[in-house]
């Protein structure tokens, strides 16, 4: 004990500390490191819920098949050469229990390699297998699904640590001693002996590959340095790293399954530096996202040269990291795709043929720049049904070339032929340039905020056969110069409806009109409704609204006409408008047919509004404008009589009194019908009017 007690003691143990052991063998006093205790305890004292299995397989395409047991099992598995392929089948569904481990572990390699279990999904086995690697999986019940829990090596068989030991010799002066591999910073995987008595830590430094006493050792000292190093493979596959997602009820999975959740275009070569070309980078991205997941655009400025084709019949969805809508050139910030190919070229495409099409499409936070280069930015369509349910949040389409009838976004498949797409919204989405800001050609597309502009002689909006837009809070402004109009119908069938609430429109020549220049044939445009439209138009010589080539019931509800030298509407024969609480300015009518129009106020009077009026009020039979007296009556001021004679005044209500004492010989009187008839004799320019069956003239006496 004596001898004992002259030792330091430690209050830690590391793996590689040494205590004396007599070896039965040799018969005498050796040394063991801890490590080498746990291992034995480990083999000796096993859990007694795993059992042991040896398998030894002789042929190339081997299949263990540990069995139905709900067992826990440590198996090795002893190939008799290094394979290209082998199988597990671990225990079925049906006889494995909640929690059941296996731990194979492999002493030669298998390069391909399959573990499967009847019943039960497998998650994050390693495909491949080396050397005195091994891997080990837990089953979940609740799931049906063993989960990997770690596995050892990179399939190479590499995953091993070594001991590296190196001694010197103290010559009582010496306090610097320097090793071949330098350790870490911090040198705690040293563990250093001076004549077989371990050093506490504080005694010595570690400065690169410098150990520092902080007293030199006895001359003639046995120094013994051991360290460990680990030797890492080259690269681990990620579906054999487990991952635990934070929160309660949180199940296994693995590295893989977890980053597979979502796609991000530099996963497949995209730079976006503004130089580099990433069309290919881009179309092999949106390839390959086969399980309707998101597309990753981070920011930067990605350049492509040629047409993107959006996959079909799948769920696509593209997202970027915003943009700067005020920025026209070289953008700093945000998510920017950018056309250098070809003039007039396209940038995005769907317009897909025979039965497929690409419903569910996705975009958000991204800006597609033409460089007034490309003439479109996206098109949409099919030869068989409308692409359905697309979504568009805070998308931008900008400096597109005036081309033809190219139109920046064309919702339409570029042909009338072509079905459109169908039942969308697109929120805050920014439009300009091109011969057509955007075109559509089918039902229920909306359109929330916004703004859409073109360029001089074009068509903001182009309205194709069977469409119903509506646009809620939308400015369509030039962008710049000065387009034809803002809306064109266009087709040979005519367009189901058009709406417009609390929207704005400045710069343009006209509002709303069939498209040129042959204006037929005569198509339909039923419910065209402008509700708190407030517009703005700056043509001299042009209608605000022309109607020629359509047949059209057109409302305006509110709003005003912000350019009284531009009033006019044209009705086409069989057209008409209806204006409601016209807030300020006001139209003037023209038109090859008779047109009906009617304007009220607010107050539900029926009234025409505006320059250039000239039709008179409309009553029915037996109508007419009344007015409340001061004890409470309502006569009529003018009406229109059962025999359709036009009245001032109601008689029996006092309206109308006798008005001279002249006698009625001369001029018979009439049926009482005539009552509160007033005129001029034609005869001899008295004034006459009827009261009670009663004919009175005026003879011309002063009073």
């Amino acid at each position: 004990m004596s001898t004992i007690n002259r030792l330091s003691s430690v209050d830690v143990l590391q793996p590689s500390d040494q205590i004396p052991v007599w070896d039965s063998s040799n018969g005498d006093t050796r040394k063991a490191s801890m490590s080498t205790l746990l291992a034995f305890v480990e083999s000796y004292f096993a859990d007694p819920d795993y059992s042991t299995r040896i398998v030894a397989p002789a042929v190339d395409y081997f299949n263990v098949d540990i069995g139905a047991t709900g067992d826990s099992i440590w198996m090795i598995v002893n190939p008799t050469l290094n394979f290209t392929n082998g199988a597990i089948t671990l225990p079925p569904a049906s006889s494995a229990v909640n929690d059941q481990e296996i731990t194979v572990v492999f002493t030669a390699a298998v390069s391909t390699f399959v573990i499967t279990s009847a019943g039960a999904t497998v998650l994050g086995a390693p495909v491949q297998i080396g050397g005195y690697d091994s891997f080990r999986v837990r089953y979940n019940s609740a799931q049906l699904t063993w989960y990997t829990l770690d596995t050892t090596g990179d399939g190479t068989g590499s995953g091993v640590s070594q001991i590296v030991r190196q001694d010197f010799t103290g010559d009582g002066t010496t306090t610097t001693f320097t090793l071949t591999t330098a350790p870490s910073g911090l040198g705690n995987e040293l563990q250093i002996f001076i004549d077989g008595v371990y050093q506490e830590r504080a005694g010595y430094t570690v400065t690169g590959s410098n150990v520092v006493f902080s007293e030199a050792p006895p001359s003639m000292s046995t120094i013994e340095v051991l360290g460990w190093s680990v030797t890492l493979g080259a690269e681990t596959s990620a579906n054999l790293v487990s991952y635990t997602p934070a929160g309660t009820g949180a199940v296994l999975t693995t590295v893989q399954a977890k980053l597979r959740e979502s796609l991000s275009v530099k996963d497949f070569g995209a730079v976006g530096n503004g130089v580099t070309d990433d069309t290919a980078a881009i179309q092999s991205a949106l390839n390959a996202n086969l399980g309707n997941i998101s597309v990753y655009f981070p920011k930067g400025l990605y350049i492509i040269t040629d047409t993107i084709l959006i996959p079909q019949n799948r769920a696509t969805k593209m997202h970027g990291d915003g943009f700067n809508p005020q920025e026209t050139t070289n953008p700093v910030e945000g998510t920017v795709i950018k056309w250098a190919g070809a003039a007039n070229g396209l940038m995005f495409s769907s317009n897909v043929a025979g039965g497929a099409n690409t419903s569910g499409l996705v975009i958000n936070d991204m800006r597609f720049d033409g460089d007034n280069i490309a003439s479109r930015g996206m098109v949409i369509g099919a030869d068989a049904a409308h692409p359905q349910h697309e979504y568009f949040e805070n998308v931008q389409f900008r400096n597109f070339a005036f081309n033809g009838t190219d139109a920046c976004l064309d919702l339409a498949g570029a042909s009338y032929a072509k079905y459109g797409v169908a039942d969308s919204n697109f929120i805050n989405v920014l439009i300009d340039g091109g011969a057509r800001a955007l075109r559509v050609s089918s039902q229920q597309l909306n359109f929330y905020g916004g703004a859409i502009g073109a360029k001089n002689g074009s068509i903001l909006v182009e309205l194709g056969d069977n469409s119903h837009p509506k646009f809620f809070g939308t400015g369509f402004y030039s962008g710049p110069g000065n387009p034809i109009s803002v809306f064109g119908v266009g087709g040979t069938v005519g367009i189901d409806g058009l709406e417009c609430y609390g929207c704005w429109n400045e710069g343009q020549q006209g509002l709303f009109g069939r498209l040129g220049p042959t204006f037929s044939p005569v198509v339909s445009a039923y419910k065209v409704v402008f509700n708190g439209q407030r517009s703005a138009c700056v043509g001299t010589g042009t209608h605000v609204i022309d109607l020629t080539g359509l047949n059209c019931n057109l409302i305006w509800d509110g709003g005003f006409n912000d350019n009284l030298s531009q009033p006019s509407v044209y009705l086409e024969t069989g057209s008409t408008m209806t204006v409601y609480q016209l807030q300020a300015g006001g139209f003037t009518y023209t038109g090859a047919g008779t047109p009906v129009v009617t304007e009220y106020r607010s107050n539900g009077v029926k009234r025409h509004l505006g320059a250039g009026i000239t039709d008179d009020i409309e009553f029915n039979t037996n109508t007419g404008l009344s007015g409340l007296n001061s004890v409470g009556n309502r006569p009529n001021l003018v009406r229109l009589n059962g025999d359709d004679i036009c009245v001032l005044g109601d008689a029996s209500n006092g309206a109308l009194t006798q008005l001279s004492n002249g006698t009625s010989a001369s001029f018979p009187a009439g049926a009482a019908k005539y009552d509160g008839v007033i005129g001029v004799d034609s005869t001899n320019g008295w004034l006459v009017f009827y009261v009670n069956g009663t004919r009175y003239q005026v003879t011309g006496i002063a009073y």
